[in-house]
């Protein structure tokens, strides 16, 4: 009878147990449900238990960052802490780098002795030159689980087209970015209500209409106390400084304006001769503001720099990026003025000249599976619009991002209008960046001092250029 009480106990015991694991089995795939269910995909932590092809190893992630007022590290802090609390065997070090020729020089050093970044930024035109020391990001390779379609294809249809142009080679998506930053026209209000204007020119005809009433000579009719606008002059007297940030990319604005573009993308080869007549008006134009025989005439070679002239109360307008809006209020936080889109000569051919950073993998990467996947899991994260939106409020610039920039479009004017201008914004290929741009400062240089016409000045500035496209990119 003992036996017999002591099996049944054992058989109820066992059921028991048994019940109590099929009960805590049900709960826990309810549980998993809900939580499929109720949290964000992008909040999840992966699950690598779940799919073997996630690697288990635990990485460190280094990338370093071109400190710049408004991107650096602490830019990325709250979205890399996200990542990291996703994917807890995943460590970033974001190291800041000063910017210029010692980071490209620095970089490369530590690519050759194997000790580079895993993640690294470089200029938007700089990937032709980058591409033997860099990979793809593969991750954009994969299908997006919501909507069914390759990454790829989503970040060409979200990014705008300089982005989608400049970081796409053979459809594989190279670097990754969060804004382009394109020139605009700052606008020195009271200037303009002392000269009676109301509106900011709004075309350049409008501009050149102001031009008398915004500009003011000294008493030796050599120079001016006060100009409508900073454009003319490129280099000076000794060939080296300019007074016009960014000149060598205002000129391309206005050949692109005028309809004329720089290099065919499609057939890799320069075009800047093949509509000379209309290449040249843009540069007659230019040219004329610094002409004193032209009625255009308010800027020389004499005046000021023209950041310091316009943050002084001495120059109406002023055509840059909106990185410069923290220099401005650093250097005259009471300057009235505001940021209106930059004037156009054709309503239906509306451009800007843009630029963005880019963050692209080291090829060494490649030597560590693990790393290689995360690496790509995160500059794929980086591109979606949660991240690309959070990093555009922290940093103020305009986004790169289509549904970042229709939200901005709602905010802010002068957010309003560098956004606008990240649609229209365009760039051309330079191989050679920095002997890109001492073309047009030698053009004008040769025009202002050698007394060269625009013409010669502008056949000679094609030939470089073609030479420079022949030699092909070159790392800085």
């Amino acid at each position: 009878m003992n036996n017999l009480i002591y099996t049944l106990q054992n058989l109820w015991e066992t059921r028991r147990k048994t019940m109590i694991g099929i009960i805590a089995l049900i709960v826990f795939i309810l549980v998993g449900g809900l939580f499929v269910l109720l949290v964000p995909q992008d909040k999840r932590p992966i699950l690598q238990s779940v799919d073997p092809n996630i690697p288990r190893d635990k990485v460190e992630i280094v990338w370093w960052k071109p400190r710049f007022p408004q991107i650096n590290s602490a830019t990325y802090r709250e979205v890399i802490s996200q990542f990291e609390k996703q994917n807890p065997n995943v460590k970033i070090k974001i190291i800041d780098k000063t910017y210029g020729r010692d980071y490209y020089r620095e970089l490369i050093l530590a690519m050759a002795r194997g000790e580079g970044p895993d993640i690294f930024s470089i200029y938007n035109n700089d990937l032709q030159a980058y591409l033997p020391y860099i990979i793809p990001i593969d991750a954009f390779q994969t299908v997006s689980p919501t909507s069914g379609k390759r990454y790829i294809e989503l970040y060409k249809r979200d990014f705008v087209d300089i982005v989608v142009r400049d970081t796409i080679v053979q459809d594989q998506v190279y670097g990754v970015t969060s804004y382009v930053d394109n020139l605009q026209l700052y606008v020195n209000r009271d200037l303009l209500n002392q000269a009676g204007i109301a509106l900011p020119a709004r075309t350049w005809e409008d501009l050149l209409v102001q031009i008398p009433a915004l500009t003011q000579r000294n008493q030796f009719n050599d120079t001016f106390e006060r100009s409508a606008i900073s454009l003319g002059t490129g280099s000076n007297v000794n060939n080296t400084l300019s007074n016009i940030d960014r000149h060598h990319e205002i000129i391309p604005l206005l050949i692109f304006q005028k309809g004329n573009p720089i290099y065919d993308f499609v057939n890799k080869k320069s075009v800047l001769g093949s509509n000379f007549e209309a290449a040249l008006e843009a540069i007659n134009f230019y040219y004329s503001f610094a002409d004193f025989r032209s009625n255009n005439y308010t800027w020389n070679n004499k005046s000021p720099n023209n950041i310091e002239a316009f943050t002084s109360g001495r120059l109406a307008y002023l055509i840059h990026y909106s990185y410069l809006e923290p220099q401005i209020q650093q250097r005259n936080p009471r300057l009235n003025y505001e940021v209106v889109p930059i004037p156009q000569f054709n309503p239906n051919n509306k451009k800007t000249f843009g630029f963005f950073y880019m963050d692209v993998v080291n090829r060494q990467v490649a030597q560590n599976r693990a790393k290689k996947y995360w690496v790509d899991q995160l500059l794929l994260y980086l591109s979606q619009t949660e991240q690309q939106t959070n990093i555009a409020a922290k940093s103020g610039l305009p986004g790169a991002r289509r549904d970042v920039i229709n939200e901005q479009l709602k905010g802010d004017r002068k957010k309003q209008v560098f956004a606008e201008g990240a649609l229209i914004a365009d760039s051309y290929y330079r191989p050679d960046i920095e002997k890109t741009q001492e073309i047009w400062s030698q053009m004008l240089y040769e025009v202002h001092f050698e007394g060269k016409s625009t013409k010669d000045a502008f056949r000679q500035a094609i030939n470089k250029y073609n030479a420079i496209i022949v030699d092909g990119p070159k790392i800085r």
